[in-house]
């Protein structure tokens, strides 16, 4: 294949200038496209996303940063257990200390 030459808006220094002074008017939301090689004119809504992003916000309103939790814990008896696991046996024989305490206290 052959070497791409490397494209640019033009004068970058003059565009810079243009945008500070406020002389580009509705040329003022045009930006150059690396990618694509070619100037890309923003619109309003992606004006507002990107001043949300640089304020640390979401950039769209319709986001929900902190959605409702489903809480797992309830003082209420619950028909069908969170962990599936099988209950392991120690659970259902005494320990050795607590058969020590037995034949301590009897």
């Amino acid at each position: 294949g052959s070497v791409l030459g490397k494209g640019g808006p033009g004068d970058t220094m003059d565009a810079f200038l243009d945008r500070q002074d406020g002389r580009l008017g509705p040329r003022s939301r045009e930006v150059w496209d690396e990618y694509n090689q070619r100037t890309v004119e923003l619109t309003k809504e992606e004006m507002q996303a990107i001043r949300r992003i640089r304020k640390g916000m979401f950039p769209h309103l319709t986001i929900d940063p902190f959605p409702p939790l489903m809480e797992f814990t309830t003082h209420e008896k619950m028909h069908v257990p969170l962990l599936d696991h099988a209950e392991p046996k120690r659970r259902f024989l005494p320990s050795k200390w607590e058969a020590m305490k037995v034949v301590k206290l009897v």
